[in-house]
């Protein structure tokens, strides 16, 4: 056979002396070709196998079997090299065209089978995907008519589909129930907010309008067409503006406003009293993208709140203002309220007296049975009964005074006796009034008595010196007397002024007064015993200077005065250029009346000076004796007030 170049060869010739070797041109053919059949064999297994894995795999296989045909090429050199060394001869030919048309045999054959394989295989997986698909198509176009509210009758073919058509119907059946649900919901939300009496809407979070109910439209005045798409800020009046930046700012940190209390605008420009509350509203993610507002109209509470603040703070005023004693305690008799009068009676601050019992409170330590006596009228008010009685109290100077005290109890509608309004007034000045009337009452008693027998004894007295002229100096002594009792009623038995006293028993000179007569001294207050023997002593005094004295001629002058000097009374009458006097052959009335009655009125001394120009009249007496005392001061300091007119009998 003729070698061509791109035979592959292999030629070793070898002579061994050991024994006889085959021939190298004629034994290594019949095993060439067995061995090209195993590879062809090999080569169809990897052929399909290419086939199965894919075209590009075939490929890299037929570079493989170029790869061992080199490699059997080189095994082949190999050989002959070891038959030269061994004295054998081996010889292998194979032509790289046979052995490439073998191996594109076997790779096209694989491909062949290849491809009827992976066509039968789409075909069956057609096949299984339309057995599946077809029952899922199915159910799907009765779940949807079964959605939209049909109801379909479908059998699924599998128990599989079965419990999965179930399922479909049973959620169907429940998304129709919950939407029942909300469409229920929403009815009855929207009938709430249309028929709710409060204001409701919702805004945007820059303050736009979205929603308005019917009574925001009957609060504010504005329709919802009007309203809606516009700034809630035309509610709000211009001095209130900052309000809304406040509250769009914490609804954008998701914080809520609860019952904020503020003025709206209606839209004919008047103010509105409101609450508002405000809570932020989110999105399915959370994120808040506006607010719902409530608002209510507290115009009328407004009102009544403000008349009950006029109320409580006039009837506190009238409280306050009254001369009376007001509180009010719980049904435990703890005060829980006092007015300014008792505060000021007390001389404590408002916080020391509330929350106390009101037997603790200092008032009733006038007597040390007092805090029991107010613990026993407490219990009675508070068990349902008005107790009202007298009772002494003390001041915060330590003062003891008396009020007309009355507990009166406050009833529940169950008659349960809730508080208690303790109250009284101060009744001191009547309690010392009825003490002085009664004083008085005896006063009068023993007064008249002495009356008669002063009285009788003029009579008396006027009768034995003066027989001839007995009415005439009878009736002037009992007038003068009488100008004394007027003057002594007129002041209410307490007593007269001294210049007053002096003039009313000159009254018959009263033409003289500032001429003849002067009256000098300072302004002083008698008291009535003083009144009645001063008095009496003037009378005389005036009777006789106009019968024998300075005032019987046209030049006579009587001067009149009196002074206090470390804290004695010193009064006197001195006659001027008048005739002598002289002093009486006897004694009569008139003399005892200058100075034994005028003496015991004031504990005092008289001196009777007879000269050559007239009479001079003095009396000297603790000006405490004379001066008139107050009823009070009288009693702490035992001075008897009134005048006890002396015997004169004897």
């Amino acid at each position: 056979m003729p070698r061509r170049a791109d035979d592959v060869s292999m030629t070793r010739s070898t002579t061994v002396a050991t024994g006889p070797r085959e021939s190298a041109a004629t034994s290594p053919a019949p095993r060439r070709r067995r061995r090209l059949a195993a590879l062809a064999s090999l080569a169809a297994v990897i052929g399909l196998l290419a086939a199965a894995c894919g075209v590009e795999q075939d490929m890299a296989d037929l570079t493989n079997q170029s790869r061992a045909a080199n490699r059997l090429a080189a095994y082949q050199q190999n050989m002959s090299l070891y038959s030269k060394a061994s004295a054998w001869s081996v010889g292998v030919a194979v032509p790289a065209a046979m052995l490439t048309a073998d191996a594109w045999s076997t790779v096209r054959w694989a491909v062949i089978l290849g491809g009827c394989v992976s066509l039968l295989s789409l075909l069956l997986a057609i096949s299984v995907a339309r057995s599946i698909t077809q029952p899922i198509d199915a159910m799907r176009r009765n779940a949807v008519a079964l959605v939209a509210g049909a109801s379909p009758r479908f059998e699924p073919g599998t128990p599989e589909m079965g419990e999965l058509w179930n399922a479909i119907e049973r959620a169907v059946g429940d998304h129709r129930r919950s939407d029942a649900e909300i469409s229920r919901l929403s009815e009855q939300l929207a009938a709430i907010v249309t028929s709710s009496r409060d204001a409701i809407l919702s805004k945007t979070l820059e303050g736009i309008i979205t929603s308005w109910n019917r009574s925001a439209q009957q609060m504010f005045g504005y329709s919802a067409q009007e309203i809606v798409g516009t700034s809630i800020r035309r509610l709000i009046a211009p001095d209130r503006q900052g309000e809304e930046d406040e509250i769009l700012a914490k609804i954008g940190r998701g914080e809520a406003i609860e019952n904020y209390e503020t003025v709206r605008l209606h839209k004919s420009g008047r103010l509105i009293d409101v609450s508002v509350t405000i809570s932020p509203v989110r999105d399915a993610q959370g994120k808040i993208f506006g607010a719902s507002k409530f608002i209510r109209d507290v115009t009328e509470r407004k009102r009544q709140e403000r008349m009950l603040v006029e109320s409580e703070q006039r009837a506190s005023q009238i409280i306050n203002t009254v001369n009376a004693f007001v509180g009010m305690m719980d049904n435990e008799g703890v005060l829980t309220e006092v007015n300014t009068r008792a505060l000021d009676v007390s001389g404590m601050e408002r916080d020391r007296i509330l929350g106390r019992p009101i037997w603790e409170v200092p008032w009733w330590r006038a007597s040390p049975d007092g805090p029991i006596r107010m613990r026993d009228i407490t219990a009675r008010c508070l068990a349902g009964e008005t107790v009202r009685c007298d009772l002494e109290y003390m001041t915060g100077d330590g003062e003891v005074r008396w009020v007309d005290f009355q507990a009166a109890p406050i009833l529940g509608g169950d008659g349960k006796v809730l508080a208690a309004v303790p109250s009284g007034v101060d009744i001191t000045d009547r309690k010392r009034s009825e003490e002085q009337i009664r004083l008085l009452l005896l006063e009068v008693n023993h007064r008249s008595k002495n009356m008669l027998s002063l009285v009788l004894a003029i009579a008396r007295h006027t009768a034995a010196v003066s027989r001839d002229d007995f009415v005439a100096r009878f009736t002037e002594r009992v007038q003068a007397l009488s100008a004394n009792q007027d003057l002594l009623v007129k002041n209410d038995w307490r007593g007269t002024g001294l210049r007053e006293l002096v003039e009313v028993q000159l009254a018959h000179f009263a033409d003289l007064i500032g001429k003849r007569i002067c009256i000098e001294g300072p302004d002083l207050f008698l008291n009535a015993g003083a009144s009645q023997g001063i008095g009496m002593a003037l009378h005389e005094l005036a009777t006789n200077a106009g019968k024998y004295g300075a005032l019987s001629n046209d030049r006579g002058r009587i001067d009149i005065t009196w002074r206090i000097s470390d804290e004695r009374l010193s009064m006197r009458w001195v006659e001027r250029d008048g005739p002598r006097a002289a002093p009486p052959a006897r004694k009569g009335f008139g003399s005892t009346v200058l100075t034994s009655l005028a003496q015991m009125s004031v504990s005092g001394v008289v001196v009777l000076e007879y000269g050559e120009s007239g009479l001079v009249w003095q009396i000297d007496c603790p000006a405490a004796k004379a001066i008139e005392l107050s009823l009070a001061g009288a009693l702490e300091n035992g001075v008897k007030p009134f005048y006890e007119a002396p015997r004169l009998d004897s």
